[in-house]
């Protein structure tokens, strides 16, 4: 049991290490793209000290970590079209009621979209009583399966109807 144990905490901290090294390496991305192009970085999602804080930084709660925060739901985006050179969503769509309409919200208000997310074979992903969704990947495209059908509970990032 003991073995089955460590390698159990051998797993998650493998992935930890990999979601840290991918969140500073698409945020790293999401600068290079919007500098790029001469507009803003819009960030959503509080950084907590793991990235930069872009130029805004998009929130339902302003952890006083950033300076420009907006707090606003993810699922209505108060910018417009194209605003941002660049968007870096952190952890985030697998918070919201309805992560298709956050989708096309990052898209809308930015010229690239770099998304970082919970791996749906990390305990975290499913564990996480404030996800509603299990995200994965096909051909490119996001895919959200449903892990809670609690949407009128608070979310993070989403509204709450």
């Amino acid at each position: 049991m003991k073995g089955l144990f460590k390698a159990f905490l051998t797993w998650e901290a493998f992935w930890l290490a990999h979601a840290l090294f991918e969140r500073r390496s698409l945020y790293a991305k999401a600068r290079k793209a919007a500098d790029s192009v001469g507009k803003p970085l819009l960030v959503v999602g509080s950084p907590y000290g793991m990235y930069g804080c872009g130029d805004v930084v998009l929130d339902p709660k302003d952890t006083g970590e950033c300076p420009n925060v907006v707090t606003e739901s993810v699922e209505s985006i108060p910018f417009p079209d194209k605003h941002f050179g660049a968007v870096f969503a952190s952890h985030v769509l697998e918070h919201v009621c309805d992560p298709h309409t956050a989708l096309s919200e990052l898209h809308r208000v930015a010229d690239s979209v770099y998304i970082a997310w919970p791996r749906p074979w990390r305990t975290i992903a499913w564990a996480n009583p404030g996800h509603t969704w299990l995200m994965g990947k096909k051909q490119g495209d996001f895919t959200f399966r449903p892990l809670r059908d609690d949407c009128n509970a608070p979310r993070f990032f989403g509204a709450v109807p």
